[in-house]
Formats: structure tokens, C-alpha cells, sequence
């Protein structure tokens, strides 16, 4: 079956991130719509020079999520906005510091095999 293509297709990808991957990708490859929901203003900014360096401003839409952790919706889409899909990639991190344990966690784990350990 075909994707459908175009800007009629609008999808939500809560917490976008800074890197706004998923819209970009939607938006380049398939004309797509999307909505960016993120908590962090840092990555706000971030998501935002990439749609706006990717020419993709008419196609994403980067909003800032400021209400509790349990309103992922509300404050987001407004009443009679609709989409087709929402997404979400995670893992989230609650704070820097424990980014920082896991990824040092796995990087240990990759020293003691990773790569030349799959490989052989």
C-alpha cells in the first residue's frame, strides 16, 4: 500500500527533541505536517533553526508543552485542530545527570566488546 503524501497528513510527535528528526523527516520525505511538542527551551530553539534552516516552516510547527507532565495534549493542539498520528520516541531523561549515568553506562559496556565483539 502507498504512503500518502502531502500536507493534508498531519501527525504529533511529542517531545521532539532539539534535533526535530521526525518532523524533518516526515516533512522532507513525504510533505507531511507536523506539530513538535517539546518541554525544554533549549531544544525549542534548537528545533526551531532546523525547520527554519531545512525550509520546512510552513510544514512544522515547533510548540512548547509548559503544562504538567500529564498533559501531553492539552495547551498543545488547540480544540478543533485534528491529526492522523501522534509519535514519541523515547527515552526521557528527568534531568542531565542521569543522561550522563546511562550514557556512561553504555559507553563502558561498548569498551568491554561493543563493535569488535559483533563482528567477529
Amino acid at each position: 500500500e502507498k504512503v500518502p503524501c502531502g500536507s493534508e497528513v498531519v501527525g504529533m510527535d511529542i517531545g521532539t527533541g532539539a534535533s526535530c528528526i521526525y518532523p524533518t523527516i516526515a516533512a522532507s520525505f513525504y510533505g507531511w505536517k507536523m506539530i513538535a511538542s517539546e518541554i525544554n527551551t533549549v531544544s525549542i530553539a534548537s528545533a526551531k533553526e532546523i525547520v527554519q534552516a531545512n525550509g520546512h516552516t510552513a510544514l512544522i510547527d515547533v510548540r512548547r508543552q509548559a503544562l504538567p507532565k500529564n498533559a501531553i495534549f492539552h495547551g498543545i493542539l488547540c480544540p478543533a485542530e485534528k491529526n492522523d498520528f501522534c509519535m514519541s520516541n523515547p527515552p526521557f531523561y528527568p534531568s542531565l545527570k542521569a543522561f550522563q549515568a546511562e550514557n556512561a553506562q553504555k559507553s563502558r559496556g561498548l569498551a568491554k566488546g561493543g563493535w569488535n565483539k559483533m563482528f567477529e
